[in-house]
């Protein structure tokens, strides 16, 4: 398991009449954060606060005060600093007035496949070779945002493509030449794949008469298939595998190799589910954090992660603990936006997490099923039923329930069912 220090990147956040929110405040754990909760409660704008806190831009559009009020709040502190941050924002975007904290990677990755990249390799350097006239200029700072098919096909703009290939430029000439960032894309590819139906790397090949490019292939059971016509859930595994090798390899390049301190990674990834199978679901989360010790230089790591799944919750009973990491709930009180931690809880399975308070279901059942074992759960005396009642809810429970090998509720149903008709 990734081992951090006893503080993260990000400390604390507090806003006010900024968001959905009339007022939060946060406490972040230094390993993982994990939030969940209804749609449209806030999980993703925190998420770009917490970029904006750590990186000083936004991944997204701007915040900004909230309709019903002139202006809002916005302040932070960061791991090793003793207060925080504060700044006030009207009804223009929020623009950072500190620098930012000394985050050597970021990896933003939007629900959409979108990414943002944020790489610091410290002041730019000259150095000047005593044995000839050599001048050797590193060091400063890349930061570049891009589509998700850019993330394949490169930037469009021509000022930015030397920046930013996309992957089918480089993985082509990674894999011919043997290049040691192809060992560990592939390596970190094989950590995020699932076992069942892991992710190897085929042979690049053209496909298309209209295309000159050579185009990486997945070797799959029935096939190769090139990463073009790959699903939505293998090109985003793929895509994460990617953009943290890039990110790594500028840092690394930015700095001039000259540092051997690990690196300070902040990871965002929302709706980290995504087009994922369950199977998948069950081992992003776990596997994200051992990939992480597979990149080829040591990596401090805060991650920050936004869920709907409960097989993503599922998946953190073995492997997440207070106090280095949090999960946290957006729900609703009294129609006002409210975020608490949770404790760490072993519910079991994932229809145990569903009916859970994180996901507040009656029943990890269809609606219809939840309302008929709630309103069988309500009659005082069954056998004080009619006949025509009775049989009108024995037609709904063999209609939307289980057979009874499957279901308890169902299987004390029949006993019910049996008694009444002195079969028992």
């Amino acid at each position: 398991m990734m081992g951090v220090e006893s503080a993260g990147l990000l400390d604390w956040v507090g806003l006010e009449n900024v968001g959905p929110a009339d007022r939060l405040e946060l406490s972040f754990a230094p390993r993982v954060n994990l939030f969940t909760g209804d749609n449209g409660l806030g999980k993703s704008f925190l998420l770009e606060v917490a970029w904006w806190a750590l990186i000083g831009t936004w991944p997204g559009k701007p915040a900004m005060a909230r309709s019903d009020h002139a202006a809002g709040v916005l302040q932070y502190r960061r791991g090793e600093e003793a207060s925080p941050f504060r700044q006030v924002i009207g009804k223009r975007p929020a623009r950072r007035e500190k620098p930012a904290v000394e985050v050597d990677v970021g990896i933003f990755i939007a629900a959409n496949g979108d990414a943002t990249l944020h790489v610091n390799g410290g002041d730019p350097v000259i150095a000047i070779h005593d044995s000839r006239n050599d001048i050797e200029s590193f060091g400063g700072t890349t930061s570049v945002g891009v589509q998700s098919n850019e993330v394949f096909d490169g930037m469009r703009q021509p000022s930015k493509r030397k920046s930013f290939q996309g992957l089918i430029a480089e993985w082509v000439p990674w894999q011919y030449k043997k290049d040691s960032d192809f060992d560990v894309f592939r390596n970190l590819i094989e950590q995020l794949s699932p076992e069942r139906e892991p992710i190897r790397l085929g042979e690049p090949k053209r496909i298309d008469a209209r295309d000159g490019r050579l185009i990486p292939c997945l070797i799959l059971p029935y096939g190769d298939v090139p990463i073009t016509h790959a699903s939505a859930g293998m090109r985003r595994i793929v895509a994460l595998a990617y953009l943290m090798v890039w990110a790594v390899r500028e840092h690394r390049f930015l700095s001039g190799n000259r540092s051997s301190k690990p690196i300070n990674l902040a990871l965002f990834i929302d709706e980290i589910e995504a087009h994922l199978h369950p199977a998948w679901q069950r081992l992003i989360l776990p596997a994200l954090m051992k990939a992480l010790e597979a990149l080829p230089v040591p990596v401090k790591a805060q991650i920050f992660v936004t869920t709907h799944s409960p097989m993503v919750m599922a998946s953190t009973e073995p492997l997440c603990a207070d106090p280095d990491d949090g999960l946290f709930l957006f729900d609703l009180e009294a129609g006002k936006v409210r975020l608490t931690r949770q404790l760490w809880e072993k519910y079991g399975d994932a229809s145990a997490w569903l009916q859970s308070d994180l996901f507040g279901l009656g029943e990890a059942r269809s609606k219809p099923a939840e309302e008929l074992v709630q309103e069988i759960g309500e009659i005082k005396d069954i056998g004080a039923l009619s006949d025509k009642d009775f049989k009108a809810l024995d037609e709904r429970v063999v209609t939307l329930l289980p057979d009874p090998s499957q279901d308890m509720f169902r299987a004390r149903w029949m006993v019910w069912k049996l008694k009444r008709e002195g079969g028992l």
